[in-house]
């Protein structure tokens, strides 16, 4: 019951993301662009820091020139494997990307790599979020793996009409964001999350 209900959830947020007229898409996605870049201007006092974003794909907030935008940080993307788990490799503006196990542009397998608690900061995206802290994603559990048992500090990356009144359903393996960052502002829903505006 519990995944037939997040695949209608799945369905649902992912055609009300695609509606997003393009101009309207790209300006949410920069406003989103800008307010992280503000916190990561901020940062906790460790600089640089090395953070794990993504690549954005079925209209997902669009934040491909954050490495541009936030130079004195090192950026990394995670690239997937046949096992169904992720490795997490440097990334070089400029540099080409190649579509990895599922698709999804990413560096090419002879880059650095970094182990997750090499991490500062993992950015995080989902077809739907709730003020829990609890994220849908695409099916696959990739980052409730990568996650499972360590304490990266993890931020939630959407539109606000994916996030969701009600508390999303959840099964034991997934794993709790400590923020939430949408055009409208930054949700901290672990009080430990080290990053803010202020």
């Amino acid at each position: 019951m519990e995944q037939i209900l997040k695949r209608h959830l799945r369905s649902r947020l992912r055609k009300s993301r695609k509606r997003l007229r393009a101009r309207f898409h790209k300006k949410l996605s920069r406003r989103i662009l800008d307010q992280l870049r503000a916190i990561l201007h901020r940062g906790p006092g460790s600089i640089p820091l090395n953070i794990l974003f993504y690549w954005p794909i079925h209209s997902e907030v669009d934040l491909k020139t954050l490495p541009i935008c936030c130079p004195e940080h090192h950026f990394f993307l995670p690239r997937s494997l046949k096992n169904g788990a992720m490795e997490i490799l440097r990334f070089s503006t400029g540099s080409e990307l190649t579509p990895d196990e599922k698709g999804i542009p990413a560096p090419d397998e002879c880059q650095e790599k970094i182990q997750p608690e090499g991490l500062d900061l993992i950015i995080v995206p989902g077809t739907g979020f709730d003020l829990q802290g609890n994220r849908l994603g695409y099916g696959g559990g990739y980052y409730d793996r990568l996650l499972q048992g360590k304490s990266i500090p993890t931020l939630g990356i959407g539109f606000q009409i994916q996030v969701q009144k009600s508390p999303l359903p959840t099964s034991s393996n997934d794993i709790t964001l400590d923020a939430l960052l949408t055009e409208t502002g930054l949700t901290i829903i672990n009080c430990e999350f080290p990053y803010s505006y202020s």
